[in-house]
């Protein structure tokens, strides 16, 4: 199941040129790795397809602070 995931989300994120999407697996983990270039076009691109989770869908620019508060608040563990 978390590979019919994991593939659905490289499908999507691979829609979006210049976004950069990776997955590396161990017997107890998943690991993604998605980089996001942060011009606007691309930014728009991403909230529209549902890939960042934002408050306000005319976001021009992203704020690290609030994309890390947001995908904890979701379940996600962040690692730099």
């Amino acid at each position: 199941m978390l590979d019919a995931t994991v593939e659905s989300a490289k499908e999507a994120y691979g829609e979006i040129e210049g976004i950069e999407y990776s997955v590396e697996t161990s017997d107890s983990e998943y690991v993604e790795k998605v980089v996001i270039p942060t011009d606007k076009n691309t930014l728009q691109a991403v909230v529209k397809a549902g890939l960042l989770p934002v408050d306000n869908e005319d976001v021009t620019e992203l704020s690290l602070e609030a994309t890390v508060s947001s995908l904890e608040e979701s379940g996600w563990t962040v690692k730099e």
